[in-house]
């Protein structure tokens, strides 16, 4: 799954395929990429040849692999995420490295599975919008000049008879839950700390907090649900932006509002990385945000 905006010319996503089909392998393309390339490969919507794959390759950022985890993992396909962009925390290689991929089929590398959120919306008119995030949820309200409230509440993760109590009011620019995958992305910009990406724990960060006390990240257990009530966009109405694109239902972006909730919890699905290179997170953290 090669991004155009970040290999131009397709010269790294071209030596990588013809590196793999020297190798044996069969590359399955998306259709949008007609005419890009002159090596085999079956074409396809790319959604439908997830079910065909044995393993997905991205080359671009961290929000190439992001956008390809979520059908990646709705057929439990792991993922190598090739670095074209700038920190590109995600990937497992950057682009002079594709040579490494030949371990793809001598068996030298592993599959790191990584912590997924659910994410469930609930309107006030009844409808209600499910899906799942690898790095984050961020509540926020669209104009930067607003600042929203809401209580946080916390349960055992029983969808049954939860016991629900509220563990604070927030009054802050919005809030990002995130996994600990994400816990190094908006996460970390907005204050919040690195967890270990194998741990299984929900972060939650308010940004820019208006408060002396609420203002820092909780980490909660696997065990926990979380959820938002009684948001208060301050004249304006709150979004919801998952992995980084805004929750749309039918073309429409869904809002938020004072009579609407929101509830993260820790999903059953996880997405798998593959990695070949055996970098420890603690170097690539430090070496990327040195």
């Amino acid at each position: 799954m090669p991004n155009a905006m970040k290999d131009k010319d397709y010269h790294t996503s071209t030596a990588l395929a013809k590196r793999l089909i020297g190798n044996g392998a069969n590359i399955l393309l998306g259709s949008h990429h007609e005419g890009c390339f002159d090596f085999p490969c079956e074409r396809g919507v790319e959604e439908e040849l997830m079910k065909l794959c044995d393993m997905v390759i991205t080359l671009g950022g961290d929000g190439t692999l992001l956008a390809a985890s979520l059908p990646a993992v709705k057929y439990d396909k792991p993922i190598l995420g090739v670095n074209m962009g700038r920190v590109g925390f995600l990937a497992e290689l950057e682009r002079n490295e594709i040579n490494e991929t030949d371990k793809l089929f001598t068996g030298d590398f592993s599959v790191e599975e990584r912590v997924r959120l659910d994410v469930k919306i609930e309107k006030s008119d009844g409808e209600i919008f499910n899906s799942t995030v690898l790095n984050d949820c961020c509540v926020s309200a669209k104009s930067n000049s607003r600042v929203v409230e809401f209580d946080l509440l916390c349960a055992e993760n029983d969808d049954g008879n939860a016991n629900w109590g509220k563990v604070s009011h927030y009054r802050a620019d919005g809030v990002v839950f995130s996994t600990p995958t994400g816990s190094t992305a908006y996460s970390l910009s907005a204050g919040g700390v690195p967890c270990d990406p194998v741990s299984s724990v929900i972060c939650m960060t308010p940004i820019c907090s208006h408060s002396l006390v609420n203002s820092k990240t909780l980490v909660f257990s696997d065990k926990r649900r979380l959820a938002i009530c009684n948001l208060d966009g301050r004249d304006t109405v709150c979004f919801a932006a998952l992995d980084g694109s805004d929750a749309m239902r039918n073309g429409e972006y869904i809002s938020l509002t004072a009579e609407d909730l929101l509830y993260i919890s820790v999903s059953d699905k996880k997405t798998k990385l593959v990695r070949l290179m055996g970098r420890a997170f603690y170097d690539i953290l430090f070496d990327k945000f040195k």
